[in-house]
């Protein structure tokens, strides 16, 4: 019978360079002030792939498109009869469209009633600049989305495009399929999984630079790249926003629908913008589009 070994290890106690980095990692633990032995690299991956989640990166493509159910940036969106372009609410000028994502690209699960998801905001630089800025967006007072269940060709109208809309012309998006993890703040903080309390009990050493290694490794992707950081589903990218998850009346957590990462369509996001939605009491004003200026 071989004797025991921690789960994920291989037995390599004769490999010379295997304990050599066995050594300097207990050394560098006790530099550290940890008393126990970390976990194991590969165990700490398994940890981790429990949160990884799925996600479709957007890139946006020079490529041309009068498709008005394909997933697109710039130009006029999908609209129904009777279902009018958004006016901000603040200076009531028409609101600019962003962007527009159908669920059969993007290939992510969400509720069927985000089949089709358009994104407006408020893109005037002049009297909007002070009174309705995007920074408002996180009210609930300057963003509109647009969703359809079963949209269809024939039921579109087609609206004119707002002047103050940076993009004029539809841009088609590509999407790739990834993964990505939760900012490692936000695992500190909401210990999902109890994966903190694993590691402490463990002694892992320096916790943070091993999550971001691990995250880089199970995420695809050696940096994050801007088109990393627009995607749809998966895990925000929270930085100094970690404890403010937006939750509907219930308090329950809202559902994280695409994040993106500076500007898009021509309008700037500042840093990062989230859109959220809640599933448990689906209607039009159950989103929220929340930033993280860091």
């Amino acid at each position: 019978m071989g004797s025991a070994v921690h789960p994920g290890r291989r037995e390599r106690a004769g490999d010379v360079e295997f304990q050599r980095r066995e050594l300097l990692r207990a050394q560098a633990m006790e530099s550290e002030g940890a008393t126990t032995m970390p976990l194991d690299p590969l165990e700490l991956e398994r940890q981790l792939i429990r949160l990884r989640a799925p996600i479709a990166r957007i890139h946006v493509t020079d490529t041309p498109t009068d498709d008005v159910l394909a997933s697109f940036v710039g130009g006029c969106p999908y609209l129904e009869e009777g279902t009018d372009w958004p006016v901000c609410v603040f200076c009531r000028h028409p609101m600019a469209f962003v962007v527009q994502v159908h669920a059969r690209d993007h290939g992510i699960v969400l509720p069927d009633a985000l089949t089709l998801l358009s994104l407006f905001v408020c893109a005037r630089t002049d009297e909007c600049e002070s009174s309705c800025g995007l920074s408002h967006a996180e009210h609930g007072e300057n963003f509109v989305v647009r969703t359809f269940r079963s949209p269809r060709r024939e039921l579109h109208r087609a609206r004119e495009v707002p002047a103050s809309q940076p993009l004029r012309e539809s841009q088609l998006l590509r999407f790739e399929r990834s993964w990505n993890l939760p900012d490692f703040t936000t695992v500190e903080s909401r210990d999902p999984f109890g994966l903190m309390s694993t590691w402490r009990e463990a002694g892992v050493a320096a916790p943070a630079r091993r999550y971001d290694e691990l995250r880089r490794k199970l995420s695809g992707e050696s940096r994050l790249d801007d088109a990393f950081r627009r995607f749809i589903g998966g895990w925000p990218c929270w930085t100094n926003l970690s404890d403010r998850t937006p939750t509907c009346t219930d308090g329950e957590p809202l559902v994280h629908v695409m994040q993106i990462w500076d500007s898009l369509a021509g309008i700037s996001f500042y840093e990062q913008a989230s859109l959220f939605h809640c599933a448990i009491h689906p209607s039009a004003n159950d989103f929220a589009l929340v930033y993280d200026h860091t």
